[in-house]
């Protein structure tokens, strides 16, 4: 699908919205496929005709990063290798796990929305004990967030990952137990039987992934 963020659009209410499908296809296991899409994008599976749906959580990843630092990345055409300019505050694990050079190493489409939907309930509902008293976080304590500058949204937001993403963390791990992968000599039966172990984790978890 080849997402980047200079084909997407976010609105007032930080909704993200998909600005070009233009290379979105039906992904045929059984058929090879031609070269499309920014190379600048593209990981480095992509340069040996070997890539799947992992190469939509590179550019994902790279997304990501764009968005949170407003600053577009650099690509190595020689090395066929991409080099961050800025590294995001927020989500470095999670960008850079997309990032990673071995695409069994990155996470799943659903471990990714598992993720980000973690925070945004935490963002919404998350309490935490600070001086001897329950201190409710972002949208109760301060209700007029959405109408903040900037600047004033991020000091919250800052404050609030600071104290949440530990415990998220924690979750995460138990509901996405990391894939070990020693030089690359392991089966794909191994691989596909560790996805599939994950796949049911998260389906015997539902929402008890959710940090309380």
């Amino acid at each position: 699908m080849n997402t980047q963020a200079a084909k997407n659009s976010i609105t007032d209410s930080y909704v993200a919205k998909i600005g070009d499908m233009g290379i979105a296809r039906v992904i045929d296991p059984d058929c090879h496929h031609t070269q499309l899409g920014n190379v600048k994008f593209m990981p480095p599976e992509f340069f040996h005709d070997k890539y799947n749906e992992k190469l939509d959580i590179f550019t994902f990843g790279l997304t990501l990063n764009e968005l949170f630092t407003e600053t577009s990345h650099d690509f190595i055409f020689s090395q066929h290798k991409i080099q961050l300019r800025k590294q995001s505050p927020i989500f470095t694990e999670l960008i850079a796990r997309c990032l990673a050079n071995n695409p069994e190493c990155r996470p799943t489409a659903i471990e990714i929305e598992k993720t980000l939907t973690l925070y945004d309930h935490g963002f919404r509902n998350y309490t935490i004990k600070m001086s001897n008293k329950l201190d409710e976080i972002v949208i109760k304590h301060h209700p007029a967030y959405m109408s903040l500058a900037t600047e004033a949204k991020n000091k919250i937001f800052f404050k609030f990952y600071a104290l949440f993403d530990p415990k998220a963390k924690q979750a995460l791990q138990q509901a996405f137990p990391p894939i070990s992968i020693q030089n690359d000599q392991r089966s794909h039966s191994d691989t596909q039987r560790q996805q599939q172990q994950r796949r049911e984790e998260v389906n015997r978890m539902g929402n008890r992934c959710f940090v309380q």
